[in-house]
């Protein structure tokens, strides 16, 4: 039978049949082999254990329309991400980070500003302003008195959207007015700005017919897709009718002289708030180049090896169980997984001596064919 995941809990994958229920099932083993892991939102086919306790396992993963990296979900359509416009402050830089990575993803973005009972007219245009630029469609509600609702309910029809935002700013009290039958109560936002009760895994819901929403867990930080520094610009969509007027071709807009996009920034076209989250983000890719993580006896640490000597770069590596020359320190070897994972400790016999001295971790000893 053919259902969708629509959770999936330590190892318990909850699928959603159509006129039949929902049957918690596990998954095969072969998947395992195959590292492949089910995610929620893939259709999937399912054989019946028990139908009284509504039981079965999966054995087949359909081909996924997309595959999401954060949030962990599949055959997505389109990303609503929900801010509050005050309690608690929304952090700009991480509401762009949601969208380059959503756009990185090839997924549309909706900017939904909850709360606007609390914010002043103005604050509500400079926003729309802001984000519409960008490319997404922004709307502004209100859970507490129900605004806006009806356009929220028109944007989800017919589609499969994530719903995302970080903890307190009201993502749960919206899906309890989209799903009024489904109860997930929230208390008054806490002391420290949080929601009282929050969203602690991926869930889908049926809304109507062709029209699913995928709740997800709260988040307070989102990593940069893996880009190279002179990528970045091509994420923030304003810059786009200025790319190939500036001075320099390739110009990436932060020091370069006669750039249009910061003469842009200067005369108001484009946010100054979106420009500074622009510069941070490229700071933090340009900068995260050799800092790589090392785990001693299960404490982990990050470290820049640019400030180390190849001596004490040396040190590292060998706390760290050992390293491999062709595979460099990219790898985030954990003691505990070497064996299993990818590398055999050294003390183990794991290395390989070269003639030139370099060393070789078993993976590539393996495929190179060294004894």
């Amino acid at each position: 039978m053919q259902g969708k995941i629509i959770k999936g809990i330590a190892g318990f994958y909850y699928v959603h049949i159509e006129f039949c229920g929902i049957y918690e099932c596990k998954a095969k083993g072969i998947f395992r082999n195959k590292k492949i892991k089910p995610l929620v939102g893939d259709n999937v086919i399912i054989d019946i254990i028990d139908n009284d306790k509504m039981t079965g396992n999966i054995i087949q993963i359909l081909p996924r329309k997309n595959e999401l990296i954060r949030p962990a979900s599949a055959n997505i359509d389109q990303a609503m991400v929900i801010f509050a416009v005050k309690s608690p402050e929304p952090n700009y830089n991480l509401l762009d980070r949601f969208i380059m990575m959503m756009d990185y993803q090839n997924v549309p973005t909706v900017v939904v500003f909850n709360k606007i009972d609390l914010a002043e007219d103005d604050t509500l245009e400079e926003l729309s302003d802001i984000y519409e630029k960008c490319g997404c469609k922004v709307i502004f509600i209100s859970t507490y008195d129900n605004k806006g609702i009806d356009i929220v309910l028109k944007t989800l029809e017919k589609k499969t959207t994530i719903l995302a935002g970080p903890s307190g700013v009201g993502k749960s009290s919206l899906t309890n007015l989209i799903l009024p039958q489904e109860v997930s109560a929230t208390g008054d936002v806490s002391r420290i700005g949080r929601g009282r009760h929050t969203t602690r895994h991926s869930e889908i819901f049926n809304v109507s017919d062709a029209t699913y929403i995928c709740d997800t867990p709260g988040f307070t930080s989102l990593n940069i897709p893996e880009l190279e520094k002179e990528q970045i610009r091509f994420y923030f969509e304003e810059f786009s009718e200025y790319e190939g007027q500036c001075r320099f071709n390739g110009c990436v807009h932060i020091n370069e002289p006669d750039c249009r996009v910061k003469e842009a920034v200067e005369a108001g076209l484009i946010s100054r708030r979106r420009y500074t989250s622009y510069v941070e983000i490229y700071d933090e890719v340009k900068n995260k180049k050799g800092i790589y993580t090392f785990v001693f006896d299960g404490d982990e640490s990050s470290l820049n090896l640019r400030q180390f000597s190849a001596s004490e770069k040396r040190v590292l590596y060998e706390r760290c169980g050992g390293f491999c020359k062709r595979c460099g320190p990219k790898i985030h070897y954990k003691i505990e997984e070497m064996e299993a994972d990818h590398i055999k400790p050294w003390s183990d016999g794991g290395k390989t001596e070269l003639d030139n001295g370099q060393m070789l971790c078993k993976h590539h000893n393996r495929v190179k064919g060294n004894k």
